[in-house]
C-alpha cells in the first residue's frame, strides 16, 4: 500500500510538465491530404510546399501550436502564403490538434 496522501504510482505527476496543445501525430497523413490540398489552391511555389509543411508539421507536433502559427504568420508575412491559404492552415492546425 502506498504512502497516505501519494496515491498509486501510475497516478503520481511530480514532475510532470504543463499539458500543451500539439498536433495529432497519429493523424497525420490526413493533416498531409488537407495541407497539400490548402497549399495547391493557394498557388504556392512548388519549392517552398514540402518546406512549409514539414516546418508546420513538425513545429506544430514537437513544440506546440502557437510555434506552428507563428511559423505560418511568418510565410504570410513574407508573402509566400496568400491569406487565405494562411487562414486554411491555421484551421487545419487547430482542427488536428490534440492535448498532449
Amino acid at each position: 500500500m502506498p504512502p497516505p496522501g501519494r496515491g498509486p504510482p501510475w497516478a503520481r505527476r511530480e514532475n510532470a510538465q504543463p499539458r500543451r496543445k500539439m498536433l495529432d501525430v497519429r493523424r497525420e497523413q490526413h493533416f498531409r491530404f488537407d495541407m497539400r490540398q490548402a497549399l495547391d489552391e493557394g498557388k504556392v511555389p512548388e519549392e517552398q510546399r514540402n518546406s512549409i509543411y514539414a516546418t508546420v508539421f513538425s513545429k506544430g507536433s514537437r513544440i506546440s501550436l502557437d510555434e506552428a502559427k507563428d511559423f505560418v504568420q511568418q510565410k504570410a508575412t513574407e508573402g509566400v502564403l496568400p491569406p487565405q491559404v494562411r487562414d486554411r492552415i491555421m484551421m487545419l492546425v487547430d482542427r488536428y490538434s490534440t492535448w498532449r
